[in-house]
């Protein structure tokens, strides 16, 4: 690690640091926690000053996709409210989107941190892209997705899966899972879920 480990850490200092680190964000053991981000890189940005400060600069200079979404999946892994900030910010870049939709979803689930949220303002921010139909090459995996179904699972995830009748049509295993599994999501099942999430949207 860095030179500056076990003392307060400069945003580029930990970016170096988390540099040296091998494949700091990797494949999960569970279909329900496909990702796993190294403790060294999480442990290293614990001595910074102010973490999604640092993550919101660092994203700006930073062009490799990998090492961008690793910044996003340090946010996500807060407790800070600010890390949702941060996120929403991101759907704001083609780039960075799809990934941003699937953290907003997995916030206060299963080997996720609980923080405050404001679902309903989380809620809005993931709604514009539901029927997005883009395609998206996950950096870990090298699976293909679309943008459109990380939305629809990270909003059902939010609202709460109960309200989504749709989900029936899934394996349970799916349905169970929806917002934290790389969703997979038949045509059928995707216009249905759109139809209930639109609903659901216009009553709030």
């Amino acid at each position: 690690m860095s030179a500056e480990a076990g003392n307060e850490l400069s945003p580029a200092g930990f970016w170096r640091a988390a540099h040296e680190v091998e494949r700091p964000l990797g494949e999960g053991e569970h279909g329900w926690y496909p990702y796993d981000l190294r403790s060294e890189v999480v442990d290293a940005a614990r001595r910074l000053a102010d973490p999604p400060a640092a993550y919101r600069e660092l994203l700006a200079a930073e062009r490799d996709p990998y090492w961008r979404e690793i910044l996003l999946f340090l946010a996500a892994f807060s407790a800070d409210p600010r890390a949702d900030d941060l996120l929403i910010a991101a759907l704001g870049d083609a780039q960075l989107r799809p990934r941003a939709l699937y953290l907003l979803g997995v916030a206060g689930t299963k080997g996720w941190p609980h923080r405050e949220r404001d679902a309903g303002r989380i809620l809005r921010a993931i709604a514009p892209y539901v029927d997005d139909s883009t395609p998206y090459e996950d950096v870990v995996h090298g699976t293909t997705v679309e943008v459109g179904d990380l939305a629809r699972a990270a909003f059902v995830r939010v609202a709460g899966p109960d309200r989504f009748p749709s989900l029936r049509m899934l394996p349970w295993s799916q349905a169970d899972f929806i917002g934290l599994a790389i969703p997979q999501l038949p045509p059928a099942v995707r216009g249905a879920l759109s139809a209930e999430i639109h609903a659901y949207a216009g009553e709030r």
